[in-house]
């Protein structure tokens, strides 16, 4: 569902940064531009410690980045769930702002997303993500805010914000699909 035919004018999401089959991102071809695509993973498997540990690694070693972000989607965050409940060992938490409490892998937050693959997990640098913007919220038409609407006793306001979501380094983001729960004990 959109409103006042806003379909495809979205700020780009990460979905849209994790797309390795798109052949454009921020105007620029990712065929040849390297620095554009993410590592994927699509059939990443059962998740532990180590299998997050590599991933996080290869990135930060490859491509100067500082994972300090981790999300999953229900499946993925529940067989981490699993994963933990299986070890005996302290598991580190974090409380976040607004009072909710997160888990912690080492020094990085790991947090449930309900908007993301549910067997997914995305590792990223926060610090290289932006909203690059051409000016602050404003109203149209600039002066009146308030435009009666044609024969009837109603009115009407445009709020804008020409925006997008932006990130610096996309190489040095991951996303490991297919993640599964531990099998063994």
């Amino acid at each position: 569902i959109t409103a006042q035919g806003s379909y495809g004018l979205e700020l780009t999401g990460l979905d849209d940064i994790f797309d390795t089959d798109a052949e454009m991102l921020y105007g620029n071809t990712r065929d040849g531009n390297d620095w554009l695509n993410p590592y994927v993973d699509e059939n990443a498997g059962e998740i532990s410690d180590v299998m997050l540990t590599k991933a996080i690694m290869q990135q930060e070693d490859n491509y100067n980045v500082n994972i300090n972000y981790i999300r999953a989607g229900n499946e993925a965050y529940h067989a981490y769930a699993e994963y933990l409940e299986k070890r005996v060992r302290l598991v580190n938490t974090t409380k976040l702002e607004g009072g909710y409490e997160a888990l912690k892998i080492g020094e990085r937050i790991f947090i449930r997303s309900k908007f993301m693959q549910p067997d997914a997990i995305d590792l990223l640098d926060t610090e290289k993500f932006f909203i690059d913007q051409v000016a602050e919220w404003d109203w149209i038409p600039k002066g009146g805010i308030f435009n009666q609407i044609a024969n009837t006793p109603t009115y009407s306001a445009t709020l804008t914000k020409y925006a997008d979501l932006m990130c610096i380094n996309p190489a040095g983001q991951a996303r490991l699909m297919g993640i599964t729960a531990p099998t063994g004990t």
